[in-house]
């Protein structure tokens, strides 16, 4: 099984950024896109209390977040998704992160996606 290549790694690779410069973009990104069980909470989706249920359980059996909620009946799988669905829309990718430490221009951005993208195997 071959693994895609991400985009912070393929500029590191293609010496428009420093490996350092990478590892500092991860750990913010990391910092501001919040885990699922933290967006769910923020955004009104659970209460407090059923996000320390849903945390309690999680470590009692060492589940997922969605897998925790689901059981103890505090959010279905439809409604999982559409949580999912909202926090991916609102995570930061690393390129906008590089952007704003002052790292790559957004046209940079955009002509290293391109180059990215031409290089990658067709898909099957």
């Amino acid at each position: 099984m071959d693994v895609p290549l991400l985009f912070g790694r393929y500029l590191v690779r293609h010496g428009k950024i420093k490996e350092s410069d990478l590892t500092n973009a991860l750990a913010l990104q990391k910092e501001v896109n919040m885990p699922l069980s933290v967006f769910a909470l923020e955004n009104g989706f659970i209460s407090l209390e059923d996000f320390k249920k849903i945390l309690r359980l999680q470590k009692e059996k060492a589940l997922r977040f969605k897998d925790a909620a689901v059981e103890l009946q505090i959010l279905d799988e439809e409604s999982i998704e559409e949580i999912g669905q909202k926090q991916r829309a609102s995570l930061t990718p690393i390129g906008n992160i590089l952007i704003k430490r002052g790292l790559i221009s957004s046209e940079e951005l955009q002509s290293e996606l391109k180059n990215m993208q031409a290089e990658m195997p067709p898909k099957p």
